[in-house]
Order: C-alpha cells, then sequence, then structure tokens
C-alpha cells in the first residue's frame, strides 16, 4: 500500500509561497530509475530531497540518490525520515548524499 509521505506535504505547504516546489512520489506513480533520472534531469532541482521512511528499502534509496546526483550533479541531496534518523552514519556512506535531516528537523 503506497501512501503519501506526510513529511513531504508538511514541508511543501511551507515552501510554496517562497520556493518553487516539485513533488516526485516514485512509489505512488510507480516510476522507474530512468524516469526519475529523465524528471530529475528535465527540472534541475537545487534541492532534491528524499524521505526515508522504511529500513527495508535502503537500496532503493541509495539509488535513488545517486540518480538524482547524476540527472542534475548541481542538485543538493537530502535524506529525511525514520531510515535517515537511526542509521545516519550507514547512509552518509553514499557520496551522492549531502545532508541528512534527522527527527522532526527542528
Amino acid at each position: 500500500m503506497n501512501v503519501f509521505p506526510y513529511a513531504i506535504g508538511l514541508l511543501t505547504a511551507v515552501l510554496k509561497d517562497k520556493y518553487e516546489v516539485e513533488i516526485l512520489d516514485a512509489n505512488i506513480n510507480n516510476l522507474s530509475i530512468e524516469q526519475i533520472f529523465k524528471k530529475v534531469s528535465e527540472y534541475k532541482p537545487d534541492v532534491f530531497g528524499i524521505s526515508c521512511r522504511a529500513f527495508t528499502h535502503a537500496d532503493s534509496y541509495d539509488k535513488t540518490i545517486s540518480i538524482a546526483k547524476k540527472a542534475y550533479p548541481k542538485t543538493i541531496t537530502i535524506a529525511g525520515g525514520a531510515h535517515a534518523t537511526v542509521t545516519p552514519d550507514l547512509m552518509m556512506k553514499n557520496e551522492d548524499l549531502d545532508f541528512i535531516v534527522m527527527g522532526l528537523g527542528i
């Protein structure tokens, strides 16, 4: 069951008045790695954030972060969520990940 990431929705609501925000939910839209690459390379985001909610998808998070960086090398990559909060050292082994937001990010 795919559920829209609540925290991403909150961030969008806060940021949309001052920044252009695009949500790319690969799970809900059933996007392949190639489709993610294409969308990121077309959009060229200054910041690419990913919500890492489940430990069972660690490989997918790493691949998605790396694909985003390859699609637009200037993008700043940020990971948040339960997986990033509990295993920040493991996540930061990915050289394409720039920052982690832990806990609620406050």
